[in-house]
């Protein structure tokens, strides 16, 4: 049995050598008073109550992929915040395990997750987004809180990100599309509110990029929304610019309006940038997500490649090639890229890019939850040969012409280096490929050292074969 236990978190857990999980949620004195049990073999969830003798269930149910998501007590102790997929968020209480609508007011689909506050682990509010970082408080006095502060700030978004033990400090965020999170100090007890710092120091002589949310039709009518960086200084207007277009990875995740320091350094090099969020990504309601469900490798590739003819259309991207760049499930699909819109990527960034999809199941073997949530994406590990190797890169090398620089952490544990050698061997005899191994370095790029190799090794790569103007 293995025991994850972390100061602060609301959750205890014991995975169990069958397959099995225990969840604690336990009382402020450390007591556990609610235990939550799953199963990865067969889907099974259920919650139960530790102070009954014989510990009913007073809630269970079967799940495919995703379980349900357990957040915290509610303020007044007699029920718990839970999200269910398929569902959403409910009230479920205690002692009868009714389920009800939450509370909360104004609660979305886009819900990042629970604001717990980490002295009374209690769900205080909800953090979700839109184009931003936004936050819900269902704390009566965390909600007037952050109401006054909306109006003080000038940023666009601002959210609360912690506070003492008597809430007489907090730390506050001020967020505005494209720029990076400006941090303050607020003290309650001098009435003070001071700035802190910033996320990115802003280079002398130069503004940070533009951007903006866009939307546009895929071939089949579907509307994919994204967001569009410009250069810094220049409008759509000023171009069209070369074009770099930037997947997201997950892929159940979503890119937003955010500062990313990959796309800002990209864009204040002259291109425009594109990161679509393809069906299948996160923040947009099930039926959107689910849309995704089976095109890992085929529809999910061709919004991408949708997005890209949508800004040539527009004049905000040059007509010819355009590159495309991401990392792990973006990685493989600039790779996808490569192979299904031959006729106009003109280069392939990948870092840390997926080689073999079905590789990734057998990477998973010991978690069939984790089986269940890929294959709902990329098709069933029995599909038919042909099929298999028609959505893997490392399957179809001679179909990648486009030049490509390929990178990837060799401590990486959650897209195996071994991706990395298999590239490698495949595309030996690529004239135009270059292979980056990056010593020491994960799959999160968590060092300022590992994030400017990328950057220099992505410069020089577009300096050769998609130039800036």
């Amino acid at each position: 049995m293995r025991s994850i236990i972390n100061d602060g978190d609301v959750k205890r857990t014991l995975e169990t050598s069958e397959g099995s999980t225990v969840q604690f949620l336990l009382e402020p004195s450390g007591e556990p008073f609610l235990d939550i049990r799953y199963s990865d073999r067969s889907g099974e969830y259920s919650i139960h109550r530790t102070d009954l003798r014989h510990r009913p269930a007073i809630y269970s149910g079967a799940f495919e992929a995703a379980y349900p998501s357990v957040y915290g007590l509610t303020v007044d102790r007699q029920a718990i915040a839970i999200r269910i997929p398929r569902i959403g968020l409910r009230r479920l209480d205690i002692a009868t395990g009714e389920l009800t609508e939450f509370d909360g007011g104004g609660l979305s689909v886009n819900m990042m997750g629970p604001k717990i506050d980490p002295y009374s682990e209690t769900v205080v509010g909800f953090g979700y987004t839109d184009d931003l970082n936004r936050q819900i408080f269902i704390d009566p006095d965390l909600a007037a809180l952050h109401d006054e502060l909306k109006q003080i700030l000038s940023e666009n978004s601002v959210t609360i990100g912690s506070w003492s033990a008597d809430r007489s400090k907090m730390v506050v965020i001020g967020r505005d599309a494209g720029q990076p999170a400006n941090y303050y100090l607020l003290d309650l007890e001098t009435g003070s509110l001071g700035g802190l710092g910033s996320t990115y120091s802003r280079p002398d002589g130069l503004g940070f990029p533009s951007t903006e949310a866009i939307a546009y039709e895929a071939s089949d009518g579907l509307e994919i929304p994204g967001y569009l960086t410009l250069p810094p200084g220049e409008t759509r207007d000023s171009g069209p610019f070369p074009l770099i277009v930037m997947p997201h990875g997950g892929p159940q995740a979503r890119t937003t309006a955010r500062f990313d320091w990959w796309t800002a350094y990209l864009a204040s090099l002259g291109y425009a940038v594109l990161q679509p969020n393809y069906r299948g990504s996160l923040g947009y309601g099930t039926e959107f997500l689910e849309a995704g469900y089976g095109g890992f490798g085929t529809r999910m590739i061709d919004d991408i490649s949708d997005g890209a003819r949508a800004m040539r259309e527009a004049r905000i991207a040059q007509e010819g090639d355009y590159c495309v760049s991401g990392a792990s499930y973006g990685g493989y699909a600039a790779m996808m890229l490569a192979i299904r819109d031959a006729d106009n990527v003109g280069c392939v960034i990948s870092f840390a890019g997926v080689a073999d999809p079905f590789s990734m199941l057998a990477d998973s073997i010991d978690d069939p939850a984790d089986i269940r949530y890929w294959e709902l994406y990329m098709g069933s590990r029995f599909s038919d040969s042909e099929y298999r190797a028609s959505i893997s890169p490392a399957s179809r090398p001679g179909d990648i012409q486009s030049p490509i620089l390929v990178l990837h952490g060799d401590a990486d544990t959650t897209v195996s280096f071994n991706h990395f050698r298999q590239l490698q061997t495949v595309l030996a005899t690529h004239p135009n490929a270059r292979f980056v191994r990056m010593e020491d370095v994960d799959h999160y790029l968590g060092s300022a050292e590992s994030r400017a190799q990328l950057l220099r090794e992505s410069e020089v790569f577009l300096r050769e074969h998609l130039p800036a103007q």
